[in-house]
């Protein structure tokens, strides 16, 4: 069934906000989770229209979900963040594509990994450098640059990961995220509060 990221708003130049639609309805939160495990199309899709905005660079927000939002309509914005185009720095994760490189094969290095924040009240999800530094420094950049299978599999990675989250804890809120002015190296973001979000609507657990 064909999908449609379609722009709804344009957000008085700071940022489009989108939906995918699929036979003419927008498909809901939890859906577009599983899809992003199960549906190349959707992971392709995702990224065809990423990496078309007109942005050099841009922060990535969506609905929060939990099982009680599942069935609501998803959405994403994306929000021109100019402010992101550095020099990309890796030195932050190194400690977790060290220790995650050396259990596997040189030729089956995962393309991201998982941890948790200092904190621990978020979840990262960060692409391992497998090509040029500079395909890694934002979300812009690793749509453009970094190779068709890591961008693939990180969008899978993301999918399994938050729905994971949602089945351990179905009653918490999370919100699925990038930001990246702390470190210049992309990291998905699943926070259980929205952290870092610039888009107002987007921070209610009503939206």
């Amino acid at each position: 069934m064909a999908l449609e990221f379609r722009e709804v708003e344009s957000l008085s130049g700071r940022g489009v906000r989108f939906e995918i639609r699929s036979n003419d309805s927008a498909i809901t939160r939890l859906e577009f989770l599983q899809r992003l495990v199960d549906c190349e199309e959707l992971r392709a899709g995702l990224t065809t229209t990423l990496a078309e905005i007109q942005y050099s660079a841009f922060r990535w927000e969506s609905l929060p979900v939990n099982k009680s939002l599942a069935d609501r309509p998803f959405e994403f914005v994306l929000l021109d963040s100019p402010s992101l185009n550095r020099q990309p720095d890796a030195s932050a994760f190194q400690e977790y594509f060290r220790s995650n490189g050396e259990s596997h094969s040189q030729d089956k290095v995962p393309s991201a990994v998982s941890f948790k924040n200092v904190g621990g009240d978020a979840t990262m999800i960060v692409p391992t450098p497998l090509c040029p530094p500079d395909a890694y420094t934002h979300l812009a950049r690793f749509v453009r640059r970094a190779p068709s299978e890591q961008v693939d599999e990180l969008w899978c990675v993301v999918g399994q990961t938050m729905l994971n989250q949602i089945d351990a804890e179905p009653d918490r809120h999370f919100w699925l995220s990038t930001a990246g002015m702390g470190v210049a190296w992309l990291h998905i973001r699943i926070d259980t509060r929205p952290k870092y979000y610039g888009y107002e609507k987007f921070r209610s657990v009503e939206s």
